[in-house]
């Protein structure tokens, strides 16, 4: 992942973009993906074993908890990235590497895609539902 990184932010260091902000917000968006994925997984497998499905959520606090998980995320990005200047550094390091511009765009795009299909796949095979037109019963 930290190659990908690095090459983007050169990218957006070539095109005059502001590559610290875009390359923050990527790389936040990203772990925020990973997270998800995770938490959806994990917290499907808690509420059938220990709730029996019984939690309800408050839309208006989860959506809070999203925003700030996503803030948290920027903020820890911004400071092991940018603050801690990792990200130059890996620049650096991969500076004599190259990866084709297709390839690079073509990860940028379809990464944070393929991330949310994994979680969604993945919580409809742990809970059950339809898929692609098929029923499928679930794990749980």
């Amino acid at each position: 992942m930290n190659f990908l990184f690095a090459k983007l932010f050169d990218e957006y260091q070539r095109k005059g973009d502001s590559p610290i902000f875009s390359i923050t917000m990527y790389i936040s968006t990203i772990y925020f993906f990973v997270l998800f994925c995770i938490y959806l997984s994990v917290s499907e497998v808690l509420n059938k074993i220990y709730f029996a499905n019984s939690i309800n959520y408050n839309k208006i606090a989860m959506s809070v908890t999203v925003i700030l998980v996503m803030v948290s995320i920027t903020a820890a990005v911004y400071a092991i990235y940018i603050k801690n200047r990792l990200i130059f550094r890996l620049s650096e390091k991969y500076k004599t590497k190259i990866l084709n511009k297709i390839i690079l765009y073509g990860f940028v795009i379809f990464l944070p895609i393929l991330l949310l299909f994994v979680a969604t796949t993945s919580t409809v095979l742990l809970k059950g539902g339809i898929m692609f037109g098929l029923n499928i019963k679930g794990v749980f």
